[in-house]
């Protein structure tokens, strides 16, 4: 027992010269080990989070504008492994939360760190050991098996050769093995009011602007559609519409000398289409949110195995990790993302409201891959 001791006071010293010599790389790369070098006895834990305390306060005093990611990656290292030790440390939570909002450039929020903000957290430190921990928690304790294989998804896009990886793979094979997605054929909606996902619009208005044609994607002939049906534009399409909007026109600033005539046009043709479409109705927001509950638990909650094969088929056409990875910050779960689920509740409200046949043009495989379900469910064409 007392050489087991004597070990970790070593270790708590290594972790000491890390601290005081500002060698934060090398305290990272010691921290991985804290979990089986300090065993919790009570005098080690109490100094250890005093170590992790003051390795955060010096991180702190050490931000400026260029080093804020370097140290925002550090400070969220030490702030995992202290809540590890200590799991009531709720100023380390919001920390971390205040972090990771400074990252998404938005408030943080108050409450539990949502999954795809811990995923934004990992696309800062790429640390897997708190995505390990919930994998465990939410697969063994909690049996929350949708969350638990979103944090599976993620760690074995960084880390493929970890052994949790061969641990769980099993397991979920055996639970929600891929399945093939059955591929719907295209019937030309008439005498519809089709609604236009952000997909179709942004194929549609960055069609003509020089250096984005690689974005266009024209599924569907809007010309030939609108001589049987009517269109719409919806307000949760408006919104994603106008965030994708405003990354191109941060893109086209980039060119001085073509790139305000170009973003000029652009905002022009996408004020004309949301103009020209744009719904008159109003929608109650508690409506909204009792329908996207009243769709998670008819469509998407039972069906694991297909939002996994949808959710692998979207990961692998990114690029990059750090492109896949932010794919998942879209999303919660293997659940649809929210604007999508709020489309489909608003197309729902808009079919009460209206009596019309309602239709969805969009060219996202969460519609498409369960147009059968919601037409079943709900009466929504998805073409």
């Amino acid at each position: 027992m007392n050489k087991l001791i004597s070990k970790q006071k070593r270790y708590l010293q290594k972790i000491r010269n890390d601290i005081d010599e500002n060698m934060f790389d090398l305290l990272a790369t010691h921290l991985i080990e804290l979990s089986t070098k300090i065993k919790l006895y009570d005098e080690d834990k109490i100094e250890m989070i005093k170590l992790l305390d003051l390795a955060i306060k010096k991180l702190q005093e050490r931000i400026t504008e260029f080093n804020k990611l370097f140290i925002h990656r550090h400070i969220l290292i030490c702030a995992n492994k202290l809540l590890l030790l200590d799991k009531s440390r709720k100023d380390i939570t919001q920390l971390k939360k205040d972090i990771i909002a400074d990252f998404n450039h938005k408030e943080a929020e108050e409450g539990y760190i949502p999954l795809n903000d811990q995923i934004t957290e990992v696309r800062i430190t790429y640390d897997t050991s708190y995505l390990i921990y919930l994998l465990k928690k939410l697969f063994d304790k909690d049996q929350e098996y949708n969350k638990a294989l979103f944090c599976f998804e993620a760690i074995k896009l960084i880390e493929p050769d970890n052994d949790v990886i061969d641990l769980y793979q099993e397991k979920f094979d055996e639970l929600f093995p891929l399945v093939e997605l059955s591929n719907n054929k295209y019937e030309e909606p008439k005498n519809m009011l089709l609604i236009l996902d952000s997909n179709i619009i942004l194929s549609r208005v960055l069609k003509d602007i020089k250096g984005f044609e690689n974005h266009c994607n024209e599924t569907f002939d809007l010309e030939k559609l609108g001589n049987n049906n009517k269109f719409v534009i919806l307000p949760s399409v408006i919104k994603e519409v106008d965030k994708n909007i405003y990354i191109r026109c941060l893109e086209l600033e980039k060119n001085k000398s073509k790139g305000r005539e170009l973003k000029e046009t652009l905002m022009k043709k996408i004020k004309k289409t949301i103009e020209k479409y744009s719904c008159n109705h109003k929608f109650d927001k508690k409506e909204v949110e009792d329908i996207i509950s009243d769709i998670l638990n008819k469509i998407y909650i039972n069906n694991i195995s297909k939002l996994r094969t949808i959710f692998e088929q979207k990961v692998s056409k990114e690029g990059s990790l750090s492109h896949k990875l932010r794919k998942m910050t879209k999303r919660n779960e293997l659940l649809p993302e929210q604007g999508d689920l709020e489309l489909l509740s608003y197309a729902i409200l808009l079919k009460n409201k209206t009596n019309e046949k309602i239709g969805i043009l969009s060219n996202d495989i969460d519609f498409q891959a369960f147009s059968k379900e919601i037409k079943e469910e709900f009466d929504i064409n998805i073409p």
